[in-house]
């Protein structure tokens, strides 16, 4: 994505408290006065299709499960 001009990105950030509690705040775009903006529109979008991942010697590699099933379209 390319930026708008005079916004900038606030990326996310996990911090864990004295209780172990972990606290997530999610990354945002933001305009010159630190208020939410709309995020840039994407400059290209892939699709991706799960697919045999293998090693540099050409062997199958057991990776995690697929999140989500292939739509057809």
């Amino acid at each position: 994505m390319r930026p708008v001009a005079g916004t900038t990105f606030s990326p996310w950030v996990v911090v864990r408290g004295a209780d172990g509690t972990l606290y997530a705040a999610p990354g945002i775009w933001k305009d010159a006065t630190s208020n939410k903006v709309d995020p840039p529109p994407p400059l290209a979008v892939a699709n991706v299709e799960a697919a045999e991942v293998v090693d540099a010697e050409g062997n199958a590699v057991e990776t995690g499960p697929t999140v989500h099933e292939k739509v057809e379209k």
